[in-house]
């Protein structure tokens, strides 16, 4: 059975793990999860409601970060309707086909 410091001691590392993968990888601030609360369960209820906000900022800034012409590329792919100079112009960022 573990004791309370090598728990604590994997807590944190398991902490600073998912702050790295959201600030690094998705490159989403965000404030640090608790580390510390004289109630483990409660301290457990807040780690988790933190990293559901995290998520939930990733999945916003993810929303906000998509490249309209990707947006406007994959329309023209699902309408199954389009040419090769259509997606070119797309792509380009001229959506009309015209400079």
């Amino acid at each position: 059975m573990a004791t309370l410091e090598s728990l604590a001691i994997r807590s944190d590392a398991a902490c600073e793990r998912i702050e790295n993968k959201v600030i690094e990888d998705w490159g989403v601030k965000s404030a640090p999860l608790p580390r510390l609360n004289r109630n483990r369960d409660e301290l457990r209820a807040n780690q988790l409601e933190r990293i559901a906000d995290m998520l939930e900022a990733v999945e916003r800034f993810q929303e906000q970060a998509l490249d309209p012409r990707l947006v406007a590329a994959v329309d023209l792919v699902q309408s199954g309707n389009w040419t090769k100079a259509e997606m070119e112009a797309v792509l380009l960022g001229e959506p009309d086909g015209t400079e």
